[in-house]
C-alpha cells in the first residue's frame, strides 16, 4: 500500500491551477466550479490530481484511461481495474491518498484542534472513550486518532457514519492490527486495510503535482 500526504499552501487560485484542470474529467471540473470558496476548489481539484498520481503510478496507466465510478455504498473505483482499490481525504489545507492491489483501504485526515468531546457518547465506543479521557493533556489529539480511525475503517468498507458507531472499537486488538494512524504536522491521519500489508509513504507538494502532469504526462 502506498499513502500520499499533500499539504497545500493557502493562496489564490492562480493560472498553475488553471492548467491542471485540463488533467482532470469534466464531471470533476464541474464540481470544483460549483465550490463558492478558493480552498474547497484546490482541495477537490488536487484531490483528484493526487488520486490520479497514484494510479498511474501504481499501474502506468495512461492519465486518459482513468475512469471512475462509484459502487452502491458511493466508494469510488476504477472501471478498467477492480483488483485495486484507492481512498482519499481532505481537510482544511491537506490531502491524504492511499491505494493498494492486495487490500480494500479507507482514509481520514482531520486537522487537531479542540475537540467536540461532548459528542463521545453518541458515537465512540466506551474503551475508546476512557483512551481519550485518559490524558486531559492529549485529549484534542486522542479525540481525532479515534475519529479518524472511525471515518477509515467505515470509508473501506463503505457502511458511512450512519452506521452504529458506539458498536464498533477500534482499540481491539483485532481491527488495531488493520490501522496505520500518525501525526503528520497539524494533521491526524488513518488508513485502514482490509488486510494488513507493508506501506510505503510519500510527502508530495503541489509542484511535484505541477511536474508529474505537465512534464510527464
Amino acid at each position: 500500500m502506498t499513502i500520499y500526504y499533500l499539504p497545500i499552501t493557502p493562496r489564490p487560485w492562480n493560472h498553475i491551477d488553471t492548467m491542471l484542470l485540463s488533467y482532470v474529467s469534466d464531471e470533476r471540473k464541474s464540481r470544483i466550479s460549483r465550490f463558492k470558496f478558493v480552498p474547497d476548489q484546490k482541495l477537490s481539484l488536487y484531490a483528484a490530481l493526487l488520486t490520479r498520481m497514484a494510479i498511474i503510478e501504481h499501474t502506468h496507466m495512461s492519465n486518459q484511461d482513468l475512469h471512475f465510478s462509484t459502487n452502491r455504498n458511493q466508494k469510488p473505483y476504477l472501471i478498467s481495474d477492480h483488483q485495486l482499490d484507492f481512498n482519499f481525504s481532505h481537510t482544511r489545507n491537506a490531502i491524504l491518498c492511499s491505494i493498494s492491489s492486495h487490500a480494500c483501504v479507507g482514509t481520514d485526515i482531520e486537522a487537531i484542534q479542540n475537540a467536540p468531546l461532548e459528542v463521545m457518547p453518541h458515537v465512540f465506543h466506551p474503551f475508546e472513550i476512557q483512551y481519550v479521557t485518559h490524558s486531559n493533556a492529549l485529549q484534542d489529539k486522542r479525540f481525532f486518532e479515534i475519529w479518524t480511525k472511525k471515518e477509515a475503517y467505515t470509508k473501506n468498507s463503505g457502511i458511512g457514519l450512519t452506521c452504529d458507531l458506539v458498536s464498533i472499537n477500534t482499540m481491539d486488538s483485532v481491527m488495531a492490527s488493520h490501522f496505520y494512524t500518525w501525526q503528520e504536522d497539524s494533521y491526524i491521519c488513518s488508513v485502514y486495510a482490509s488486510s494488513p500489508v507493508s506501506v510505503h509513504y510519500q510527502k508530495i507538494t503541489e509542484p511535484d503535482i505541477f511536474n508529474f502532469f505537465h512534464v510527464h504526462i
